[in-house]
């Protein structure tokens, strides 16, 4: 995904120009990079994201 993300695992589902995030995340820092990678993907409307954050 990015060096930026340390998670240890992020589930993607996509469906209809849907992105769905879900998993674990350092930081929220981290939980935002992850959601802009995914809508700034072309044919990405949405993103909707649910993340433990490990701070």
């Amino acid at each position: 995904m990015s060096s930026d993300i340390h998670s240890t695992k992020i589930d993607v589902d996509v469906k209809d120009g849907v992105v769905e995030l879900f998993g674990k995340v350092q930081s929220a820092k981290e939980a935002e990079k992850a959601m802009q990678i995914a809508l700034s993907t072309k044919g990405v409307s949405v993103v909707n994201a649910l993340f433990l954050v490990k701070e």
